[in-house]
């Protein structure tokens, strides 16, 4: 059980898997034209082929459905290895390990080392997440991101304030998908409404907003309204 009580062990394990989920992925024939992955494959191609970046088409001139973030990052890969099934994926796999450790680590500091991994490699292996790793889809960095801002929104609860890196997230939560990203990154504060039912000492979230939802707004903004106008 030593080595399982080191976190670095467990980053080795879940990088490792998934490696291997990845590769054993691409390694099968190619589904490209599954799951609605060819509208965001026509978006790549519209940034790199068109140097369309702030609004994209798909293959049949079909007006991006999404805001850009994950296809401007997907855009960039391809800008250095090319249009292919490695670099088009490549953003869900990263955005699978990333949610991976940051289970890891989150789990590590309020439960242990071994139930950070065992969660960690739980998220992993569960079918909906070894399926995304290699689809060229937005759902796992949008997952990353929005779990990314529900632990900055309790982190800042528990604190009393400290809410821009929350609103950061939600930002770019919402360049991946939409309002929902804020929705869904936020909707872990109404916990408070229940345990305060429990414990009348419950701390409201407090703190203020202003600075994060300038940065929110500076964020999504920043593309939609040049987006609108060219």
């Amino acid at each position: 059980m030593g080595a399982w009580q080191r976190p670095l062990a467990w980053r080795i394990l879940l990088a490792a898997l998934v490696l291997a989920l990845f590769a054993l992925r691409l390694s099968g024939p190619s589904n490209l034209e599954a799951d609605a992955q060819d509208r965001n494959v026509g978006y790549v191609m519209d940034v790199v082929w068109e140097g369309h970046w702030l609004v994209q088409q798909d293959i049949r001139g079909r007006i991006m459905s999404k805001p850009p973030l994950h296809t401007w990052i997907a855009a960039a890969f391809a800008e250095i290895g090319g249009i292919n099934r490695l670099t088009l994926a490549l953003p869900s796999a990263l955005a699978v390990l990333a949610m991976a450790l940051l289970v890891l680590e989150v789990g590590r500091r309020r439960y242990g080392i071994l139930a950070g991994g065992l969660a960690g490699f739980a998220v992993v292996m569960a079918p909906m997440t070894s399926k995304h790793i290699a689809l060229v889809r937005t759902d796992a960095l949008f997952a990353l991101v929005v779990a990314l801002g529900a632990f900055a929104a309790q982190r800042a609860w528990e604190r009393g304030g400290g809410w821009i890196p929350f609103w950061f997230w939600a930002g770019l939560a919402t360049l991946i998908k939409g309002p929902l990203g804020l929705v869904l990154a936020a909707m872990g504060l109404l916990a408070w409404f229940w345990e305060r039912r429990r414990d009348a000492a419950t701390p409201r979230p407090a703190g203020t907003h202003w600075a994060g939802v300038a940065v929110f707004l500076l964020l999504t903004l920043g593309w939609l309204v040049p987006a609108l106008v060219s």
